[in-house]
């Protein structure tokens, strides 16, 4: 009899454990859905491999009525933190795949980069790397926020002028190449008519988000077209984009032909779409409306001396390309310099 007693007894303690067991886990799965429910995102946050990105959208909405404004605080403060650390995953991942020399110079012992990870130099530290001094203590550099309430009037600044050329039977070939820095195109023969002198085209490449701005608002990319003169001056022209313009069909081009990792190189089949590009440029768009000004380069060494020219109509571009590209070059913008004592001027009244 008492041992039977013993043995109900026992498994009534073993049931009651098991009972109490399972109402934790049901609690945490409600606390669970209850918090998810909290931070509802209409955005999905999804990681895929060398990829952090928030979907369509790049900031949350919220729909919440005033009696929960101590609910919409807490979770504001939530998605903060978590946009913080998928940027910082992104940066782990961009470092992870390409290196210590990937998507950052190195320089006289030093990692310069965008990223405050430990190990990289970030921009407001480039002018502490040696032979890089002029990062920190330049008057002249670049980039900026244009204020066209200030800009001053230049009657001296004429339409823009775009030629291409080739040389002989043997023309150069352009290529797509992913510096690690950023996207890059090399190899095209063309010149830029600026004032009363030809400037012979480099290279042009990309920086997300914009590094110039106008009136305090930044771009989903720039393009900047790298120039020279005769005497080595440089001179950039930049092209802003935006997604509330009609895309360029040229951009969606070259998107087919994006390099996918540092040092890779791509050369589009049809070439000939380079020259209409360039070519067409300038005449498809207001040539006539730029600001212009002194400054810099915007990578180390910040070499001050460069005229800069930033293109008042912005060119367009799609969201799914522009997330293209901040995917595979992440942040390559340096951020906001002070203008100083610099005039910034505009070619039109």
């Amino acid at each position: 009899m008492a041992m039977a007693d013993f043995d109900h007894r026992g498994r009534s303690r073993v049931w009651i454990t098991r009972f109490v067991a399972w109402s934790m886990q049901l609690c945490t799965v409600a606390a669970i859905a209850l918090y998810s429910t909290t931070l509802a995102n209409p955005t999905e946050l999804s990681i895929q491999p060398y990829t952090v990105h928030y979907g369509d959208n790049n900031h949350y909405q919220w729909d919440l009525d005033k009696q929960d404004a101590a609910v919409a605080v807490n979770a504001d403060q939530r998605v903060g933190e978590l946009e913080k650390d998928l940027e910082e995953a992104q940066d782990q991942l961009t470092l992870d795949r390409q290196g210590p020399y990937g998507a950052f110079g190195f320089h006289a012992g030093f990692h310069w980069g965008y990223s405050h990870r430990k190990g990289i130099t970030p921009p407001e530290k480039w002018g502490i790397i040696p032979g890089y001094e002029t990062c920190g203590t330049g008057l002249e550099q670049s980039p900026i926020d244009i204020d066209p309430v200030t800009a001053k009037y230049n009657e001296g600044l004429e339409a823009l002028r775009w030629t291409y050329y080739t040389y002989g039977d043997d023309p150069p070939v352009p290529e797509v190449e992913f510096s690690g820095h950023s996207i890059q195109v090399d190899g095209l023969s063309a010149q830029l008519l600026f004032k009363d002198g030809w400037y012979h085209f480099q290279n042009f490449h990309f920086h997300t988000r914009s590094e110039t701005k106008i009136n305090g608002k930044d771009f989903p990319l720039e393009m900047h077209m790298v120039h020279y003169d005769k005497k080595g001056r440089l001179l950039i022209l930049a092209w802003l984009f935006d997604t509330s313009v009609a895309p360029e069909p040229f951009m969606k081009d070259l998107s087919k032909h994006l390099p996918k990792a540092p040092g890779d190189t791509r050369t589009p089949p049809d070439q000939e779409e380079f020259k209409e590009f360039l070519n067409g440029l300038l005449e498809a768009h207001d040539a006539t409306k730029y600001y212009s000004f002194d400054g810099s380069l915007t990578i180390p060494p910040c070499t001050e001396g460069v005229r800069w020219v930033v293109m008042a109509e912005p060119l367009g571009i799609s969201r799914k390309m522009a997330r293209k590209f901040k995917h595979l070059q992440h942040n390559n913008r340096r951020p906001i310099q002070p203008l100083n004592n610099r005039v910034v001027e505009q070619s039109w009244p």
